[in-house]
């Protein structure tokens, strides 16, 4: 992997600061060992052309819209994914990403930047539409994670950024080189900045009110740690949810509005 992409996969900028102790050896390894619950790992599947093809004869897209939002309330999300990957309708997918985009789902969020740039892969698609929800969704990942006492967790956030930019950069670059997305970067620097400060104070502001407990549980996020295979119970209670993703969120809104700021 050359350094350019390397550079993108881990967030532009410096605007992402999620897992310090993060680094591709520590991915691997959690890769290597996964858990059957563990969505996060999961999301490398879509990468299997084998597995996918296999996936259009199990499965039948989003016909059956009751059913996914029944699995999206159980937080099926492995399921969620089984169905969104199984449908063949680009703007089918797009059009349920985006309506679903007001509750919350970190891995939507992810979905629906990868989804844009399938359809337009253009630079303009990434900066503008794409980058802003991976960062966000990132972050969003990451204050689930902190909900769980297990601190193996936090690394869901990196792994996750990692595995959507990373295929959404690899298409990009047949069409552009690096030269390319250097300089178109650079030109549009503020405005990527801008496009994340925006949708940060968006994303976030549920949680900072009366509607935290409309925002999914931060749960599903908890299998791709190490305390999934040894059994180690979560030693934040459930009660304490809702403090935890506050206090997290305000510290993202906080740097979100000092950024926005330091960009007038």
């Amino acid at each position: 992997m050359t350094m350019f992409k390397t550079i993108l996969m881990l967030g532009i900028f410096g605007l992402l600061s999620l897992s310090p102790a993060y680094s591709g050896q520590n991915q691997s390894q959690i890769v290597s060992i996964v858990n059957e619950r563990d969505v996060v790992s999961y999301t490398s599947r879509k990468n299997d052309q084998q597995f996918l093809s296999q996936l259009l004869k199990s499965h039948h897209g989003l016909l059956d819209t009751d059913n996914l939002e029944r699995l999206l309330l159980e937080q099926n999300y492995i399921e969620v994914l089984n169905c969104l990957w199984s449908e063949p309708d680009a703007s089918k997918r797009c059009a349920w990403l985006e309506q679903m985009s007001h509750q919350q789902h970190p891995l939507l969020m992810f979905e629906l930047a990868e989804e844009y740039c399938v359809q337009n892969p253009s630079i303009e698609t990434y900066g503008f539409k794409a980058f802003p929800r991976l960062i966000v969704a990132a972050r969003l990942t990451a204050i689930d994670a902190a909900c769980s006492s297990d601190r193996s967790v936090s690394v869901a956030a990196s792994y996750l950024l990692e595995t959507y930019q990373g295929r959404i950069v690899e298409q990009l670059l047949e069409k552009y080189t690096e030269e390319d997305f250097s300089s178109y970067i650079k030109e549009h620097d503020k405005e990527y900045r801008m496009g994340v400060v925006a949708l940060e104070k968006e994303v976030y502001a549920p949680l900072l009110s009366q509607e935290a407990n409309s925002v999914p549980a931060p749960s599903w996020v908890f299998a791709h740690g190490m305390s999934a295979f040894t059994n180690q119970p979560n030693e934040i209670s459930e009660d304490q949810f809702e403090a935890i993703r506050r206090q997290e969120a305000k510290k993202w809104i906080d740097l979100a509005l000092e950024k926005e700021r330091s960009l007038r």
